[in-house]
């Protein structure tokens, strides 16, 4: 019968649902250390106890790759039902067991890397930049980097799609749209996370395929001169990325982009409005420590 429907299944038995019961409470513990050993514990299972099943299956003569199916469709569930957890330790619990079965899709299912980033990019869009919600944000945003270096075959398109809204969340007037405005802070940090991450759709994305300093700087100081710190501090970090990645490959890109950052920072250190001097000042520390 079916896992999730049966509870005679021969994938998972009474125990082991008892098992992950405990896991999956331990990922929504207010205590990071306890969903980090949560995270583990999942880990093991999916190793251990999916690898057990596969032997029971191989047993009883039922097809390995249903198998296999049954299993990841009891732990994705409950990962999905974790995301859409109304209570941030919750929505951080998922995030925990997420990083902790990266690079386990031959122990799970093979297309288990898209599921997840699916995950995190909903998590993302639906996102909140007030401090409560910020630790959840950063951590999704990490969990997706991590996601795309381990190469699970994660589609192109998901990537680019991530790359091309966080630039849009912030080409939007957000200052006068506060739902969108919140975005911001969730759009920064994919940003820099996916320059650092996945360089090379960011560089054929962002940087090769627009006018530099019609479009990319455009968005860019615009985050730079935000009225928040946290968010201009974010954004410097995300320029130095995107620097760095040019950088290395040189050429007519490199120089225009240097040229456009150093242009528009003497023009925002010219301002009377303290949040664009100090995002000026960032970006000029951007360009000399590549």
């Amino acid at each position: 019968r079916s896992l999730v429907g049966g509870m005679d299944s021969p994938v998972l038995r009474r125990s082991d649902r008892s098992i992950l019961d405990e896991i999956f409470a331990g990922l929504t513990s207010t205590i990071a250390a306890e969903r980090t050993a949560a995270g583990q514990r999942l880990r093991r299972f999916a190793t251990v106890e999916v690898r057990r099943a596969l032997d029971e299956a191989d047993a009883q003569g039922v097809m390995h790759r249903a198998t296999e199916v049954e299993c990841s469709i009891e732990i994705m569930q409950r990962i999905s039902d974790l995301v859409d957890s109304p209570e941030q330790h919750g929505k951080l619990g998922a995030i925990v067991a997420v990083e902790s079965l990266i690079d386990l899709e031959q122990e799970m299912h093979p297309q288990m890397g898209t599921r997840f980033a699916n995950y995190v990019n909903s998590f993302i869009r639906r996102s909140d930049s007030g401090a409560e919600h910020q630790e959840s944000v950063v951590a999704a945003v990490a969990a997706l980097g991590k996601l795309v270096k381990a190469d699970m075959g994660i589609p192109a398109d998901m990537v680019e799609d991530a790359i091309s809204n966080a630039l849009d969340w912030i080409r939007k007037d957000a200052e006068k749209v506060e739902g969108l405005r919140r975005r911001r802070f969730a759009a920064v940090h994919v940003l820099r996370q996916l320059a650092v991450d996945s360089p090379t759709h960011f560089y054929v994305q962002v940087i090769r395929e627009v006018d530099i300093k019609d479009s990319f700087l455009e968005v860019m100081w615009g985050v730079l001169c935000d009225k928040s710190e946290v968010i201009r501090r974010t954004t410097a970090s995300a320029l130095g990325a995107c620097l760095e990645m040019v950088a290395q490959r040189e050429g007519d890109h490199c120089r225009e982009l240097y040229r456009g950052v150093y242009e528009q920072a003497l023009i925002h250190l010219g301002s009377t409005n303290d949040a664009e001097v100090h995002g000026a000042l960032l970006a000029m520390c951007q360009l000399v420590v590549i």
